[in-house]
């Protein structure tokens, strides 16, 4: 009795050697050119490599980190725009590229291993104009108000219009966060080399 027709070999054995073993995986069929800025695909060993960049030192003219988020079928609306709270989405993820960048280890690594989250405590946003589904998002991150234990994050998102192909200002957000120890939820100081990149960041008073 069979439940279906048989799967070819060919199509098993390649699923079956790339599990648990990462250099048994096969390489990506995809050309790395296809493959969208911010996209990690499933078989890269290790999947998010730690720092592409070195966190600039205070005086290097380096006041923000820049970031492109292609936007996705999944983000749009039926008005053809980004769902706002996508926007809010855009935002986040441009928080955990600059620990993928610039941080000690990427943002899922940190919270795992130090015990340490960055959970929103408040946040404004404008909108000014749609973000549509085009080409990618430019997100500008500085920080400011840095504290012992809390930040604020500034966003601008940046898109090329469609009219005239001249970027535009689409939305900004101001998102403060509180580190906080992730088994407790209390406040706790943040860590040293966090701390360094965020003051890479951080806009002149």
């Amino acid at each position: 009795m069979t439940l279906g027709p048989k799967v070819p070999e060919a199509l098993i054995l390649p699923f079956l050697t790339g599990c648990g073993n990462a250099s048994a995986r096969p390489s990506s069929p995809y050309p790395e050119a296809l493959i969208p800025a911010g996209s990690y695909p499933i078989n890269l060993d290790p999947p998010y490599p730690v720092r592409k960049s070195k966190v600039p030192e205070r005086g290097e003219g380096i006041v923000s980190f820049q970031v492109e988020i292609p936007i996705r079928f999944a983000d749009v609306d039926a008005a053809g725009i980004v769902y706002y709270p996508r926007l809010l989405h855009i935002c986040h993820q441009a928080f955990e590229e600059l620990y993928q960048q610039r941080g000690p280890v990427p943002y899922h690594q940190w919270c795992q291993q130090s015990r340490l989250g960055f959970p929103t405590r408040r946040l404004e946003a404008d909108f000014q104009a749609p973000v549509q589904h085009a080409g990618p998002v430019t997100v500008e991150v500085t920080t400011s108000q840095l504290g012992d234990s809390s930040v604020c994050f500034h966003f601008v998102g940046r898109q090329s219009s469609l009219e005239d192909g001249n970027p535009r200002n689409c939305f900004s957000a101001r998102v403060w966060k509180v580190c906080v120890a992730i088994d407790r939820f209390e406040p706790t100081p943040i860590p040293a080399d966090v701390r360094e990149v965020l003051q890479s960041i951080e806009e002149s008073s």
